[in-house]
């Protein structure tokens, strides 16, 4: 993964992270289904983690 999609995609993740702060629900839907707030957060928080370390995986293999 390009290191503009790395960017792109930790911003995406981040940012739905963030605004979940921002309303009143309880819920949030993710794929379909119905779950907590903090589920939601949890989510998009390691899809972000899991972004940059396969980046930084990636990084370290091609610095080899």
């Amino acid at each position: 993964m390009s290191k503009s999609f790395t960017i792109i995609g930790v911003t995406l993740c981040l940012s739905n992270v963030f605004y979940s702060f921002m309303g009143d629900l309880e819920q949030h839907q993710v794929f379909g289904l119905e779950m907590g707030v903090w589920v939601y957060r949890l989510i998009w928080v390691s899809f972000a983690a899991g972004i940059v370390y396969e980046y930084y995986q990636r990084t370290k293999t091609e610095n080899k």
